[in-house]
């Protein structure tokens, strides 16, 4: 706590803390030195103390307006998330059960036309792969920007799998039994080509 007191030279009011009184104090505009006493009737100066129940400053509280339209933005911007998070329903073709019997029709007999390579029985396996494969691919792409049921998007997967894996035992075959055909022709071509000619008989005698 402090109080006023006025200094006897310049006249200017000091503001003195209690614990200054009875000692000696300078006026800081006159530089004049005297003993600081308090007296009748001094104006005691003191901080305002702030108040549990004041009101926060006027800057510190938004506009009921501006705080509608902020809770009125935060509730759109909730929505907009939501309705992006939720993806529509796959509306296309299930075609899984189809694309899955593709793949496994492929493989089962990609695998037979392997074990007899010479008969050209890997053309079947090759085709139905190659329909199989690009089914699944177009409808898995589908299934990516929607939300199909999980079952076709198992059977999809599982029977584009099984399509290339098809493709590829048919392509490996069909040049295994090229290669074997393309040997044993050249072998015939050689053999042909490096026979001894045939020995011409003279004429028989009587």
């Amino acid at each position: 706590m402090s109080s006023i007191v006025s200094c006897p030279e310049c006249h200017r009011a000091l503001q003195v803390p209690d614990d200054f009184f009875g000692r000696t104090v300078q006026c800081p505009d006159c530089k004049r030195s005297f003993e600081a006493q308090r007296p009748d009737g001094a104006i005691q100066a003191e901080a305002p103390k702030p108040s549990a129940d004041a009101a926060p400053p006027a800057w510190d509280t938004p506009a009921p307006e501006e705080r509608r339209r902020s809770e009125r933005d935060d509730d759109e911007d909730d929505e907009l998330g939501d309705r992006s998070r939720v993806r529509r329903r796959y509306d296309g073709p299930e075609r899984g059960g189809i694309i899955l019997a593709l793949g496994i029709v492929s493989l089962v007999v990609g695998m037979l036309s392997l074990m007899i390579y010479i008969i050209p029985m890997w053309l079947i396996p090759l085709g139905v792969g190659i329909v199989g494969w690009i089914m699944g691919q177009r409808d898995l792409r589908a299934m990516r920007q929607a939300n199909p049921e999980p079952s076709q998007h198992v059977m999809t997967l599982i029977g584009m799998i099984l399509s290339i894996v098809g493709v590829a035992m048919s392509g490996f075959t069909g040049l295994l039994g090229c290669g074997v055909l393309t040997f044993i022709g050249v072998m015939f071509c050689g053999m042909a080509a490096f026979a001894p000619p045939p020995q011409q008989q003279g004429p028989k005698r009587r």
